[in-house]
């Protein structure tokens, strides 16, 4: 008959000696516990772990300076979380790794610059590496097909290494030194290994940021993108955007788009194929005199905000808009802001389509406010 699996095989533990990996050894090579390893100097005692079934910490690694004690292990269900006090300089002894199934996690004490060590790699749910390095790049992930990362580290100047990858739940964030943008990459990023990327996280721009500088490249396969912004201001971006390849096959945006303070040079070609956007179109400070950019658009989720754009005097141009705000809690937003002197106060004029707004309208023309609550069937009066 078969032995039953001893209790100390399946119950969650901490690990702090030679003898409790002596004992974690006799459980085989897959193990269904949660594991951490606090203050250890050699794991080889565990050389044969294959699987595990919960998740791996690491921590208080004293003198261990490598994964040595991994080079069988295939599998972690879980998070996968190597803590700041484990400064490995290698990712060495992870290569027949082939699955992180929640969070990868390397704290600031690890410092590879990319993840060739990592040659079996097939899966990892979430990345997260340190903010500031010491990563520059991706390569060794070239088997991804889809990734998220927690977060986009300042020290990444590529993208090389994601190649394959379809689905890329990340907000790429780039700007300048200026202290507004001081959580933003600062580098020329080259993205060009994002060509078969369909769904991308976001994209943020803050700062006096110059990408015709650097080696930013198009997104030819990008169908979908978690949000846009453009956000303090930015004369970098008046020229970088005017390419009529960069973002042209979006057609969702899930959340905001915000294009402010800095006129978009060639915004017709980074916003003409966008048909939905799930929260706010905020428009603000651009050189825009209608709203044509937007041909394709027929669904904005929360709110349009039209604010600062001078030379702005009607909505032509959002002929195929359909509805605005039906992401909202009735009764509880706005739907149409407007904050143009030039611009009329809203009615159909330019949006013959629009049949739906739930939530409120407002227009702001001078110090006066004129405000109008609408909830479905025709909601805006009739063009003059």
């Amino acid at each position: 008959f078969c032995e039953p699996t001893p209790d100390y095989c399946l119950n969650d533990r901490t690990i702090s000696s030679q003898a409790g990996l002596e004992q974690l050894a006799t459980c085989g090579p897959d193990v269904e516990a949660n594991l951490t390893f606090d203050g250890l100097n050699d794991l080889s005692a565990i050389s044969g772990l294959r699987s595990v079934t919960g998740y791996i910490i690491l921590k208080n690694c004293g003198t261990l300076s490598s994964f040595n004690g991994f080079e069988h292990l295939e599998t972690v269900t879980g998070n996968f979380n190597v803590q700041a006090s484990c400064p490995f300089s290698s990712l060495n002894g992870l290569g027949s790794l082939v699955s992180v199934g929640s969070t990868f996690t390397l704290g600031s004490g690890t410092a590879p610059t990319n993840f060739q060590a990592l040659t079996s790699i097939e899966n990892i749910g979430t990345l997260s590496i340190p903010t500031n390095g010491p990563f520059t790049n991706f390569t060794g992930l070239e088997n991804l097909e889809s990734l998220a990362l927690s977060n986009f580290p300042k020290s990444i100047t590529s993208m090389d290494g994601l190649n394959n990858l379809t689905y890329l739940n990340a907000n790429l964030r780039f700007g300048s030194t200026d202290s507004d943008c001081s959580s933003y990459n600062p580098n020329n990023v080259d993205i060009s290994a994002l060509t078969n990327v369909e769904y991308l996280g976001g994209l943020s721009f803050c700062g006096q940021f110059n990408f015709n500088q650097g080696q930013l490249k198009f997104l030819p396969s990008l169908v979908t993108l978690g949000s846009l912004s453009q956000s303090s201001d930015n004369n970098g971006l008046t020229n970088a955007l005017n390419f009529s390849s960069w973002l042209a096959s979006v057609k969702t945006i899930e959340g905001n788009l915000q294009l402010s303070f800095q006129p978009v040079a060639g915004m017709d070609l980074l916003t003409s194929s966008i048909e939905t956007i799930g929260g706010q179109l905020y428009i603000s400070g651009q050189s825009i005199s209608d709203m044509s950019n937007f041909g394709a658009l027929t669904s904005i989720g929360t709110s349009m905000r039209l604010q600062g754009n001078s030379n702005l005097t009607s909505y032509n141009g959002l002929s195929n808009l359909e509805s605005i705000g039906l992401n909202n809690p009735q009764g509880t937003s706005n739907a149409i802001n407007v904050y143009n002197l030039n611009t009329p106060t809203p009615t159909k004029c330019g949006m013959t389509s629009l049949t739906t707004v739930f939530g409120t309208v407002y227009y702001y023309p001078d110090v006066t406010t004129d405000a109008a609550t609408y909830y479905g069937g025709l909601p805006l009066p009739a063009c003059n």
